[in-house]
């Protein structure tokens, strides 16, 4: 229990919180990473990944940083529900979330399930993506 409180301890930078907190500040993080908002913005989409960001798309795709800001800089709003949201420590300042997503297709009836995972690392007291997948899935 020690190790536990003291990895907790460091990941916040000194501040005691629960794992339910820093579970909740991943999810927002990863909240704000689908909103139109962000993704529309370069400029605080570019602040949240990781120069060194990469992303294994759902369409098998691979991504960098520079790909992702100029592919979403004019996508449509996504409406979208999130299940299963998890996180677990890689080490002091590094997080892996894993989540299943389901997005509502724009002007249509159907929808997309996948899931998720990203790779979270604090540096300089900010949070950001190094790493996200995306795998297809018909139903979970």
């Amino acid at each position: 229990m020690q190790d536990k409180l003291y990895l907790i301890y460091k990941i916040n930078n000194g501040v005691m919180n629960s794992d339910n907190s820093l579970e909740k500040t991943i999810l927002t993080l990863e909240e704000k990473l689908l909103s139109s908002s962000t993704r529309n913005d370069p400029d605080e989409l570019a602040a949240m990944l990781d120069d060194g960001f990469v992303e294994f798309g759902s369409s098998g795709k691979i991504y960098n940083k520079q790909d992702v800001i100029n592919a979403l800089k004019n996508q449509e709003a996504l409406n979208y529900t999130i299940s299963g949201f998890k996180i677990n420590s890689l080490s002091d300042e590094v997080i892996l979330a894993a989540y299943k997503i389901e997005i509502i297709l724009a002007g249509k009836q159907e929808s997309k399930k996948s899931l998720r995972s990203s790779i979270w690392k604090r540096s300089e007291n900010k949070w950001k993506i190094i790493f996200h997948q995306g795998t297809n899935v018909g139903s979970y």
